[in-house]
């Protein structure tokens, strides 16, 4: 096989380097820019992809094990900038390693069942040949694919593979911690844009709400021979209405809620909430990229959020709290944990019926409307003190 113009020790050379030019960026784009562009220079003439797990498709419910793709950068593209191509599931080179999980190469583009609706993008006008996708992993998970495409037939060289694997094994991570960075971002500004909405709807909402009862009352206490100052009143009184419902349509349209962030942003109302009543801190760690689940799952978790950190305020005043989100396609599974003076004596959590249900209140009433979900609620001492409330439900994705 021929080799590349940039092989040789000043190749790897490059590589030790590489590490740091593209550490540091949280932005996905710009890494994953960066690292089209140094790849690139490594394999001269090659077309680069960074491809990632398409976001949008998991969030709306894809599957996580056959995802949609998206290339975030490319380059040395000759007629056609990939950038933004989506790649459905087991589609290119891209659905191959996404499906296998491990290295794809071809000697010939046109060769596979799977690049077929590919070929007139990627042969007719891109000249590609030979190609390869190794997959990008960041704490074990498959976050996207490096793909390198040749302009001539024949495999890529074991020397090009392992370009390919090497730059893999660092920006496969990077793309994990930036995706998470981003996620942390979007959700304190959806936090800040809900705090803010909030406010304009306890305050201003209500302040027209009594402008519009003022204006009602006034009226009613008008004498009958003021017709004008009746009119005045009522357009008042209309004015207000209009002005709280376009207020209301105005918040409902400044926050807006993709649903992954349904869950955590609930869930982390109900901590804000808490700790503003009772000054207690709660730390939230969402530990995964939680699919966005049904107003049912999502309601029923927020209230064992509620009751635990309440009983929390009544029984561990002043323990560190720490609520934790987890889950995937299968599975969310939410836990309290605090570091108080564990449960009382002999406690166990009762079960209780569909007949009795509404009698009862707390962890024994949530206990029951977990289960009627398929999931179970649990409440044990910690071995180093304090209590856990655990709650896992099977996930219900909320429909689009």
């Amino acid at each position: 096989m021929e080799p590349t113009p940039s092989s040789g020790v000043g190749q790897w050379s490059a590589l030790d380097v590489l590490p740091q030019r593209l550490s540091g960026v949280i932005d996905l784009d710009v890494l994953s820019a960066r690292a089209a562009v140094e790849v690139h220079r490594l394999l001269h003439d090659h077309l680069i992809c960074v491809t990632w797990v398409d976001p949008s498709a998991t969030a709306a419910g894809g599957d996580m094990e056959d995802p949609w793709l998206v290339v975030g950068a490319e380059r040395g593209h000759r007629e056609v900038d990939l950038t933004g191509l989506r790649i459905p599931p087991g589609a290119g080179i891209g659905g191959m390693v996404a499906s296998t999980g491990g290295l794809v190469s071809v000697d010939d583009y046109t060769s596979e069942t799977a690049t077929r609706d590919f070929v007139g993008l990627m042969v007719d006008r891109e000249r590609v040949g030979g190609a390869a996708g190794v997959p990008l992993c960041s704490d074990g998970r498959f976050v996207g694919l490096l793909f390198a495409g040749r302009r001539v037939d024949g495999a890529l060289s074991d020397r090009e593979i392992d370009v390919l694997f090497e730059v893999s094994r660092h920006l496969g991570a990077l793309i994990g911690t930036a995706r998470r960075a981003q996620e942390i971002i979007e959700l304190a500004r959806a936090e800040e844009r809900q705090r803010i909405a909030t406010a304009l709807h306890d305050d201003v909402t209500q302040l027209l709400f009594a402008i519009g009862s003022s204006a009602r009352r006034a009226r009613k206490a008008m004498p009958d021979n003021r017709p004008d100052a009746d009119r005045e009143l009522e357009r008042i009184e209309s004015f207000a209405s209009s002005a709280a419902s376009a207020v209301r349509t105005a918040l409902r349209a400044a926050v807006p809620v993709r649903p992954e962030q349904g869950l955590p942003l609930t869930l982390r109302t109900v901590i804000d909430s808490f700790t503003d009543r009772t000054q207690v801190p709660v730390e939230f760690v969402v530990l995964d990229r939680v699919p966005a689940q049904s107003p049912e799952t999502t309601g029923v978790l927020a209230a064992v959020v509620r009751e635990a950190l309440a009983n929390v305020a009544k029984h561990a005043p002043g323990a560190a709290v720490i609520v934790s989100l987890m889950g995937n396609e299968c599975e969310v599974r939410l836990v309290v944990q605090d570091d108080g003076p564990g449960l009382p004596p002999g406690f166990e959590l009762g079960s209780i019926t569909a007949a009795d249900a509404g009698e009862h209140f707390g962890l024994p009433n949530l206990c029951y409307r977990v289960g009627l979900l398929g999931g179970q609620l649990t409440i044990h001492d910690n071995e180093d003190g304090g209590a856990t409330v655990c709650a896992s439900i099977p996930s219900t994705p909320a429909r689009a």
